[in-house]
C-alpha cells in the first residue's frame, strides 16, 4: 500500500521487523503498573514515611543503571534478542519478589533486583532499532518508538490506580503477567539482528569504547542534570499531589496526559525534529522542561497540573528521540549496545538522584522550593548545551 506524502514523511520507508518492535513496546508499557505508584504503594500501603520511601525509589534507580549497563554489555555480546528475553522473564519474577517483600531493607533489595533485570531490555531494544534503520531515518523511528512506549503509559497509570483500588496484589501480578506476555512476544515476533563482526571489532569492543567518548560524556552529563526534572514527576509530584488532597486515581490521570499528548503530537514533529540542529532541539526541550515543572509550584488545582503537564511534556516530545539518535550515531557498530546503555544509564542515575533530592528539597524548603528550583536546572542546561554545541555537530556531521 502507498501512503500519501504527508503520512510517507513520517511512517513510511521503516522495515517491517521495526513496526513489530513498536507492536511489542506497546505491550510491554501499557504493563508497567508498578513504577507510576511506587510512591503511593511505599507510603500508603506500606507505611513508609516519604524520606524513606524516596530511598527505596532512589535505590530502583541504582538497580536501574546496573540494568542499562548489563543489558548494554549482554545486547552486544548475547545478543539483542535473547537480552531482551532474559528480561522480561527475570522481570516477571522480580515483580513478585518485590510483592512479597516485607520491611524497609527487604524491599530496597526487592526494588534493586526489579530494576536491574526489567531495565536490562531498553539498551538492546534501542541497539535493535539502530542496527535495522539507516542512520538518516533513526531520529524519525526513535521518535515513532516513543510514540508506543508512551501509548502504553497513556494506559498504565490510569489502570494502575484504579486496580490499586482493589489492592496493590493486583497490580503487581497483572504487571507480571504481562512481562510474560511480553517475553512470548520477543521469541515469537523479533529475529536477532546483532551485526556480524570481525575478529578485530570483537577484540576491540567494549564499554571503554564509550568511556573514552569525551564529547559523548558530556551529552550523558547533561542528560543526566534535564532528566532530574521528568523523574520529579513520578517521585515528587504524587507526593506533592497527595499532600494537596488529590487522590491516586487523579494523580494517574493528570500523569497519563503526558503519555495521551506524546501519541498525539509526536508522530507529526518525528520529521521535522530529526532534521534539525541537535543543541538547539535540546536547549529548547530545557527550556520547556523548566517552566513546566516550576508550575507545579503555583497553584493545587487540577488544571493547572495539568497545564504544567502539558509544558513539560512537549520538552520531552523534542528531546526524547534526539537522546537516542545522538547514542546511535555516535556509537560505532560494535558498541551500540554500550552506548544506548550508557545513555539508559544516565536516566536511570537521574532516576536514583531525583528521589533524594527531592524529598531532601520538599522536606527542608516545601515543594514550591523545588518546582521553582527546576527553572535553573533548565536554565544550566541551555548553558551547557551551548557549549558542548559544536563539538556535537562535529560528531555528528551537522
Amino acid at each position: 500500500m502507498t501512503l500519501p506524502p504527508a503520512l510517507a514523511s513520517r511512517f513510511g520507508g521503516l522495515p517491517r521487523q521495526f513496526w513489530w518492535i513498536w507492536a511489542g513496546l506497546l505491550l510491554n508499557r501499557a504493563g508497567v503498573f508498578v513504577q507510576p505508584m511506587m510512591t503511593f504503594y511505599l507510603t500508603r500501603e506500606r507505611g513508609m514515611s516519604l524520606p524513606e520511601a524516596a530511598g527505596v525509589v532512589a535505590v530502583y534507580g541504582a538497580g536501574s543503571a546496573a540494568g542499562s549497563i548489563l543489558g548494554g554489555q549482554l545486547a552486544d555480546r548475547l545478543g539483542r534478542r535473547a537480552t531482551m528475553l532474559a528480561s522480561a522473564v527475570a522481570g516477571a519474577l522480580g515483580l513478585l519478589l518485590l510483592a512479597a517483600a516485607r520491611g524497609g531493607p527487604a524491599t530496597a533489595a526487592a526494588a534493586f533486583v526489579l530494576a536491574l533485570v526489567w531495565d536490562a531490555h531498553r539498551p538492546a531494544v534501542h541497539a535493535m532499532v539502530a542496527d535495522l534503520v539507516p542512520a538518516v531515518d533513526r531520529a524519525r523511528a526513535f521518535s515513532l518508538q516513543y510514540v508506543a512506549v508512551n501509548l502504553g503509559f497513556a494506559i498504565a497509570p490510569a489502570l494502575a490506580g484504579w486496580l490499586a483500588g482493589y489492592g496493590y496484589a493486583l497490580v503487581f501480578q497483572a504487571a507480571a503477567v504481562v512481562q510474560v506476555a511480553w517475553a512470548l512476544f520477543v521469541w515469537a515476533a523479533l529475529p536477532e539482528t546483532r551485526p556480524i563482526l570481525s575478529s578485530v571489532q570483537r577484540t576491540g569492543a567494549g564499554l571503554l569504547t564509550a568511556l573514552r567518548d569525551g564529547v559523548y560524556l558530556r551529552f550523558l552529563g547533561l542528560c543526566v542534570l534535564l532528566t532530574l526534572m521528568p523523574h520529579q514527576g513520578f517521585v515528587a509530584l504524587p507526593a506533592w499531589m497527595g499532600s494537596q488532597g488529590h487522590s491516586e486515581a487523579t494523580f494517574g490521570t493528570v500523569i497519563a496526559l503526558n503519555g495521551v499528548l506524546i501519541v498525539l503530537i509526536q508522530p507529526w514533529l518525528a520529521d521535522r525534529v530529526g532534521k534539525r540542529d541537535v543543541p538547539a532541539v535540546f536547549a529548547v526541550a530545557s527550556v520547556l522542561y523548566g517552566v513546566g515543572f516550576a508550575l507545579h509550584g503555583v497553584h493545587p488545582a487540577v488544571w493547572v497540573h495539568a497545564l504544567a503537564v502539558t509544558i513539560w511534556t512537549l520538552g520531552e516530545i523534542l528531546v526524547a528521540p534526539v537522546q537516542s539518535s545522538v547514542a546511535a550515531t555516535l556509537a560505532p557498530a560494535e558498541a551500540r549496545g554500550r552506548y544506548q546503555g550508557l545513555m539508559g544509564t544516565s536516566f536511570s542515575v537521574a532516576g536514583m538522584l531525583a528521589p533524594l533530592v527531592g524529598a531532601a528539597v520538599m522536606e527542608r524548603w516545601g515543594g514550591q522550593a523545588l518546582w521553582f528550583g527546576c527553572l535553573g536546572a533548565g536554565a544550566l542546561c541551555v548553558l551547557g548545551i551551548l557549549r558542548l554545541g559544536p563539538a556535537l555537530r562535529s560528531r555528528l556531521g551537522g
